[in-house]
This record gives structure tokens, sequence and C-alpha cells, in this order.
């Protein structure tokens, strides 16, 4: 049966898995029916310009073709301006543009804005000696969904940055990366103004618990990500009591943070999908029940599930919590000390949604419950075993400990789930740590 006998959804379904450039370099030169295909505006709403033409004449052939169907696109700002100069190439529909280069020019910038006056998507770097000020003000013409600027420079601009953001009613996402001088009090007013903001973003070391600290309820609040080294418990309280309606967090660099705050964020977002943080989570180590139960009473929605570096831990807890939530999708449990069997046993029971676990140093756990967890997680796609001691090692030659358990895991895995006997490569001793790791990736 030759390919082009498919019906064209078929091969057109095919092609959305290709990479860009195989479908400029590859397919499009095949015959006419690929090449028809190829240019497909379902292939092209997303389009990462890359170094992928043979020459300069073949991609202005191409985008000639595909600019019209372009909506999101990542491209050197000078790459997107050089493309002004051919009629045929004016991206009429673009919503979206991630500018992949640091920014230095005001012209260059400037000629974009009144090019796409309706862009609803920004993303862009700036050099760190630029006079950032000019840029924000330009960008006061521009009526955005969603806003990120990386600036890693020292001049004062919260006045211009609080301008820039009034004229913002209708936006829903705020990245800002860098920003080594901006004050609290500019963030705080920003989202006193912009108050439809779903997704906030501050990767910036010096952002206190003030930021949340404002007088109006964040209703629309669903995304909230700090690294801040001064950003603590406080500012988790804060969060708490004013986005109710939180469903993902991330703390990781907030190095002042403990279980005693995530606690009262389970407490009033009940809406709570995911939290992540990093291991050095482990001062308040001690209100770690008091979470695990909260998150059992209250977070019924939880998708992902993060447990480090725990040994007052209560299993009770824990069994419970693997019951309450139903929707989970992933779980990481790393020196969880009293987790055993019969914690796997329970996952693979009440976790029916679950395609990713990852298991390190969990010491009570033996390869019957990792093997039975492997059985009955149907969905399961990704298995990482790392330094379970309880998996004994039943063989030592020439210094080299082989765990004869894990490598029946891997088989079990291969026979259930049919994974390709490639998978067995994914076992490899660790000469550090002078013990096996496996790494189990399955794919259906």
């Amino acid at each position: 049966m030759n390919i082009n006998e498919l019906p064209s959804e078929i091969i057109l379904d095919i092609f959305s898995y290709l990479p860009q450039k195989d479908l400029i370099n590859g397919a499009w030169h095949v015959c006419m029916l690929w090449q028809e295909l190829s240019l497909s505006p379902r292939l092209w709403r997303n389009y990462n310009y890359a170094k992928d033409y043979k020459n300069f004449t073949y991609c202005y052939l191409h985008l000639a073709k595909i600019n019209q169907h372009v909506r999101h696109i990542q491209i050197p700002l000078s790459s997107l301006v050089a493309c002004f100069a051919f009629p045929n190439i004016q991206w009429k529909n673009l919503e979206s543009l991630h500018v992949n280069n640091r920014v230095s020019t005001y012209q260059c910038l400037e000629t974009v804005v009144k090019k796409f006056g309706f862009l609803k998507h920004l993303t862009v770097t700036f050099e760190p000696n630029t006079d950032i000020r000019r840029h924000l003000n330009l960008l006061t013409q521009l009526s955005l969904v969603s806003l990120e600027i990386e600036w890693s420079g020292n001049q004062y601009v919260d006045s211009y940055l609080i301008s820039l953001l009034r004229k913002q009613p209708n936006l829903k996402s705020l990245t800002l990366k860098g920003w080594h001088s901006l004050n609290d009090d500019t963030i705080a007013g920003g989202l006193e103004m912009c108050q439809n903001i779903e997704v906030l973003h501050l990767l910036t070391s010096q952002v206190s618990n003030s930021i949340v600290g404002i007088s109006v309820p964040l209703h629309s609040l669903t995304k909230f990500i700090v690294r801040s080294e001064i950003f603590d418990d406080s500012g988790l309280r804060l969060l708490a009591n004013r986005a109710t309606g939180l469903r993902f967090l991330d703390i990781r660099g907030c190095v002042q943070t403990t279980y005693r705050g995530l606690t009262c964020i389970a407490r009033h977002c009940s809406f709570l999908e995911s939290v992540q943080f990093d291991k050095f989570l482990i001062e308040g180590n001690s209100n770690i029940n008091s979470y695990i139960s909260t998150l059992s009473e209250c977070c019924h929605r939880l998708k992902h599930l993060q447990l480090i570096r725990l040994d007052t831990i209560c299993e009770d807890r824990l069994l419970n919590l693997f019951t309450s939530v139903k929707f989970l999708q992933s779980i990481t449990l790393e020196n969880v000390e009293e987790i055993s069997n019969t914690s796997l046993f329970f996952i693979a029971k009440h976790c029916l949604y679950l395609t990713d676990i990852y298991l390190k140093k969990c010491h009570m756990i033996s390869a019957v419950g990792v093997i039975f967890l492997a059985k009955n997680c149907k969905r399961l796609k990704s298995l990482n075993v790392l330094y379970c001691n309880g998996i004994k090692d039943v063989y030592e030659d020439n210094k080299m400990v082989f765990y004869n358990h894990l490598i029946h895991i891997i088989l079990v895995l291969l026979f259930v789930i049919q994974v390709p006997t490639s998978c067995l490569k994914t076992t490899q001793w660790n000469a550090k740590s002078r013990q096996w790791e496996c790494r189990i990736m399955m794919r259906r």
C-alpha cells in the first residue's frame, strides 16, 4: 500500500508530529500532495523561526506561503523586521510574539509595535544597559493579554511599569524576570490595577511578602510562581487569604517557607492542583502531618503531590490522603522514612489517573509493592525507583552490587505494559553512590 493512498487527514496527523525542519527540508520536496499538506494552516499556527532553510530564496518562498497561518511566533526581532520589506510576508494574523534574542535597539521594537498593534501576547528580553523606560512607554500602545519581560538592569523604572500595567485592563498573565531594582509596592499596585490576572510569575530574588499584602482580593489568580530568598510563610498566609481560587503554586527558591505556610495554602485554596517547592523545605518538618491532613480534607482536586525529606510522617495520614485525592497524576516521594508497601497498595487502588511516579530513598518499600503499583496503575507512563534499600541486593561481584529484584521489576513492567526491550538499558550503576539507578520510561 502506498502511503499516499491513506486519507489526507491521517497523513496530516503524521505530519503534525514532525519537527518544523523536517517539514521544511523533507516533506515539502517529496511530491505535490505532501507539499500541499505540509503547508496546511494546522501545522503552522506555532512557528519557530530558525536556520532551517537552505538559502534565503527558499526561506522567502516558504514564509510567503505560511505567514498568514501563523498565530504564535518565536523569532529574533531583526529577522521579523526584515520580513516587512516583502509584501507577501506580513504576519497579518499574528497574536503572540516571542522575541528570542535580547533587544537593545528602540527602532526595531517601535516598528513591530506600530505594525502589530493587535498583538495579544508578548515575550521580550532587554539588554541590561538598555534604556528600558522608553521601551515600557512604547508598550503602552498595545492591549495585551499576557506579558513577559526579562531585564537585569538597575534603573529605577517603577513608575513606567505602573503606567504600562494601567493601560492593560485585559492582562491575565504577567511574568517579570530579573528586575533587581523593582519595589514590592510597585508589584502590589500593579495587582490592584490588573485584577483579572490569572497567572503571576515573579522570578526575582528580592520579592517580599508585601507583594500580596494588598487590600483587594485576587479572585482570578490561579497560578503563582515566585523565586525569592525573603518570601516566607507570612507571604503564603497573605496569598491564601486573597487568592482562594489558586490552583498552581511554585515556591522553589523561597528558602524561608515551611510546611506551616503550605498548610495555610491547603486550608484556604480548595481548588489546589499542584504545589512545587525545593528540597530544603524541612524547617517546618514538624508540621508535615498537619499539611497532609489538610490536603486530605480540603484539596480533593490535587493532581501533583510532592513530599520530600520526611522522618516524622505518620503513614496513616498518607493513606487517608491517597484515598481522598483520586485525581492524582504524579507523585514524588523522596526520603520518606515511614512509607511502606501499604502506601503503594493504596496508591494503586485509589489513584487511577496516575501517570508518573518518583520514589527515592524510601527504604521500607520492596519490589512487591512496586510491582503491584506497576501492574495496577494502567495509565502509568514513567516510573523512577532510586536508592530504595528495601529492594535488597542478592549478588555481589567485583564490588558491583546487582539488584536482582530490580531487574525483576523491569521484566514485570515489560510483560504488563509491553515496553520495548531497550528499557532494560535504563538501569544504570552509579559509581559515586555505589548503587543502581532504575529509570523506566514506558510508552504505550
